[in-house]
C-alpha cells in the first residue's frame, strides 16, 4: 500500500476548534438548470447566425445593386457604340453610292419639283465641279422629260461634295447638300443617344 493516498479531509480545524480551511464544494445544477442553460446557448447561437446571414445579405445587396449599375453603364456604352458604328458605316455607304451614281439625286430633286419647273421661264443648277461633265448633260435629258421648256442654265461649285445639287428659279428653290444632312441625321441621334458630336466629324466625311 506505498501508493495509497491519504484522505484529505475537507475542511481543518485548528486546536482550539477554528476553521483553518474550507472545503472547495461543487455546485450540481439541477436538471431544470441544464436545460435553461442548454436553451440559452441555442438563443445566443441562433441570434449569432441571424446577424451573420442579415449581414451577408446586405453585403450582397450591395454587390448585386454595384452589379445592375455596371451592367446598365455598359449598356448604355454598347448602345452608344453600336449607333456610332452605323453612322459610320451610313456615311461610307452613303459617299459610294453617291460617287457611283451622282445623278440619281439630282433627277429625284427635278421630278419632285416639276409641277413648279415645268412653268418656269429660267432655270439655273449649280453642280459639283468636278462632276460638270457628267451631270450637265443628265441636267438637260431630265428637264427635257418633265417638258420644262425656258432656258437651263449650268454652273460649277468648286469644292461641293458629290450628291450637291442647287436648283432656282424665278418663284423658288431647293438644294440638296449630303454633308448637311449627313450632319443632321448624326446630330439627331447622338442626341437620342447624349452624346455631343465628336470632334473631327468633318475631317472623317472628308476622308470617307
Amino acid at each position: 500500500m506505498k501508493n495509497a493516498k491519504p484522505f484529505q479531509f475537507g475542511t481543518e480545524f485548528s486546536a482550539d476548534g477554528e476553521v483553518l480551511r474550507s472545503a472547495e464544494t461543487k455546485r450540481v445544477l439541477t436538471l431544470e438548470e441544464v436545460e435553461a442553460e442548454k436553451d440559452k446557448a441555442r438563443e445566443e447561437g441562433r441570434q449569432g447566425m441571424e446577424a451573420e446571414a442579415a449581414q451577408a445579405l446586405k453585403t450582397l445587396a450591395g454587390q448585386m445593386q454595384m452589379a445592375l449599375s455596371q451592367t446598365a453603364s455598359i449598356h448604355d456604352s454598347l448602345r452608344a457604340d453600336a449607333a456610332e458604328l452605323a453612322l459610320t458605316a451610313a456615311r461610307k455607304i452613303a459617299g459610294a453610292a453617291l460617287a457611283g451614281y451622282p445623278d440619281a439625286e439630282l433627277t429625284d430633286l427635278i421630278e419632285s419639283c416639276a409641277s413648279e419647273l415645268r412653268a418656269a421661264p429660267r432655270l439655273r443648277a449649280r453642280v459639283p465641279a468636278h462632276l460638270m461633265d457628267r451631270l450637265k448633260p443628265a441636267l438637260e435629258q431630265a428637264v427635257a422629260e418633265i417638258g420644262f421648256e425656258g432656258m437651263l442654265r449650268v454652273d460649277p461649285v468648286e469644292d461641293a461634295a458629290s450628291g450637291m445639287v442647287c436648283l432656282d428659279w424665278d418663284e423658288g428653290a431647293v438644294t440638296f447638300d449630303p454633308e448637311e444632312t449627313t450632319a443632321r441625321i448624326e446630330t439627331l441621334v447622338r442626341g437620342r443617344m447624349g452624346r455631343a458630336p465628336a470632334g473631327g466629324g468633318d475631317d472623317e466625311e472628308q476622308a470617307a
